[in-house]
């Protein structure tokens, strides 16, 4: 019984340590040199679940599999959505809270979108 399990156990190690090892080296979202990679939430009016989302995002972040900096947009976010992005922030430096207006300074344009 005890050899089933240690079998079985081993087995499981392997697969994860197999997956790890492809899934960071197939990842598609690689940055190059010279490149910087931005993940941008746009949020605007209530968003309860923007703290989920934001988690998430870091998961995929700490998994290896996305290489970003993760900014979060104010377009119109409720004064509730807005604590709670705020409270994001800073509390995690992989997380940056803009206005559109600050968002567009910091890239160094005249305009984000259109």
């Amino acid at each position: 019984m005890a050899t089933i399990i240690i079998t079985a156990m081993a087995i499981c190690c392997a697969a994860f340590a197999v997956f790890t090892i492809f899934g960071k080296a197939l990842s598609p979202v690689r940055t190059g040199e010279n490149q910087k990679l931005y993940c941008v939430l746009t949020v605007n009016g209530d968003a309860p679940e923007l703290e989920q989302t934001v988690k998430g995002l870091l998961w995929l972040y700490e998994s290896g599999k996305l290489g970003a900096h993760f900014i979060i947009l104010d377009d119109g976010m409720s004064e509730q959505t807005r604590r709670v992005a705020d409270l994001i922030s800073k509390n995690d430096k992989r997380v940056d809270l803009y206005t559109a207006t600050q968002f567009a300074k910091e890239l160094g344009t005249e305009a984000v979108w259109i």
